[in-house]
């Protein structure tokens, strides 16, 4: 909200100009935006759909094409959800956007490490157990935002 005040007051003789400004910024975010969208999508397609859907290599390309069409449409409504939600946070969105960041981040560096420092460590159980680490992270990132403290329990070894 600062950024287009500041433009209005430094280029309000222009006429036209603080418009052309804003909307040129927001030309830039929403190419981004839509840009990290059809990547997400892409991925999807690429990473889980062709190894995991034999009968991929079997459709046109028009389908191919709906199909991941469809995904960036997916992709962009949880965005616009998302949104929305984080319009409710009643703290800051950028204190929520670095706890979740740290919430994903910790198990994969924790099955990286893992596994490069113990090359026999068992894949399914560093899937597991990411998983458990991870749906107990975002319990607490609720309880970040309530008066209540997180009750986290460390991980058990076999």
């Amino acid at each position: 909200q600062l950024m287009p005040l500041m433009v209005v007051e430094i280029l309000n003789e222009t006429p036209g100009l603080a418009g052309l400004f804003v909307a040129s910024a927001y030309s830039g975010t929403l190419s981004s935006i839509s840009s990290g969208i059809s990547a997400m999508a892409a991925i999807i397609v690429e990473d889980f759909i062709k190894p995991l859907w034999k009968p991929w290599e079997q459709l046109s390309n028009r389908k191919k094409t709906l199909v991941t069409k469809l995904l960036a449409m997916i992709f962009g409504f949880a965005t616009i959800g998302l949104a929305g939600a984080a319009s409710l946070l009643k703290g800051n969105i950028i204190q929520a956007s670095l706890s979740v960041a740290g919430i994903i981040q910790g198990p994969i560096l924790g099955v990286f490490t893992l596994a490069a420092l113990f090359p026999k460590s068992n894949g399914k159980e560093l899937l597991l157990r990411s998983i458990r680490l991870l749906l107990s992270l975002l319990g607490c990132l609720k309880h970040q935002y309530q008066d209540v403290p997180c009750q986290m329990s460390p991980p058990q070894l076999l």
